[in-house]
């Protein structure tokens, strides 16, 4: 019985170009009241939000139609806990994603 180890990196990573956008949380870092994320529609459709804490748990959701062009999307952040959050955002068939830091 021989027994051998094999310690090797993997990284994946996405080359095509249809792969997930980042969309900026300002203020970032928001000590309090509501985060706030900018997204542009080519037609009113409907944007589902979701905020997840570093442990995976959703911790916010949220489902609205919006109309075409810019658009704010609030996220309140006072009952949420000192973290890191990251945020899922569908639209239509297109993901976001977005990081912000809770003081």
């Amino acid at each position: 019985g021989c027994v051998s180890t094999v310690c090797k990196n993997v990284v994946v990573d996405s080359t095509r170009n249809d792969s997930i956008h980042h969309v900026a949380s300002y203020p970032n870092p928001v000590a309090g009241g509501s985060v706030n994320l900018q997204v542009q529609l080519d037609n009113q459709v409907k944007v589902k939000v979701t905020v997840y804490n570093s442990r995976g748990n959703a911790v916010f959701a949220q489902e609205k139609i919006y109309p075409a062009g810019y658009n704010r999307v609030t996220i309140p952040v006072d009952a949420l806990q000192r973290g890191q959050y990251f945020v899922d955002i569908q639209i239509g068939n297109t993901r976001k994603r977005s990081v912000f830091q809770k003081l």
